[in-house]
């Protein structure tokens, strides 16, 4: 092709495999990541398990104190994954 006397030349088609191929791996990883998250949603307990359990201590907590039961009170107190240990 001549423009304007000097030869033009079209510039090499681009490379589409080599462009969609990170495209690809970039999806690929994406949902690998995806699959991992629900993976972990699974193993972890949700909030209700956690929260009956802190009211499970609470609960014996508040019956050994009134009961004058102080030795329970304290263990209870001190047991370690409550919510007393901040």
């Amino acid at each position: 092709m001549v423009c304007a006397g000097v030869a033009c030349r079209q510039a090499p088609a681009a490379q589409p495999a080599a462009a969609a191929q990170p495209a690809t791996a970039a999806a690929d990883e994406i949902a690998a990541l995806k699959a991992d998250v629900e993976v972990l949603k699974g193993k972890a307990p949700s909030a209700s398990v956690a929260m009956a359990d802190v009211g499970f201590h609470w609960s014996n907590l508040w019956f050994a104190a009134q009961s004058g039961n102080w030795p329970l009170a304290v263990t209870t107190s001190a047991r370690p994954g409550t919510m007393s240990d901040g």
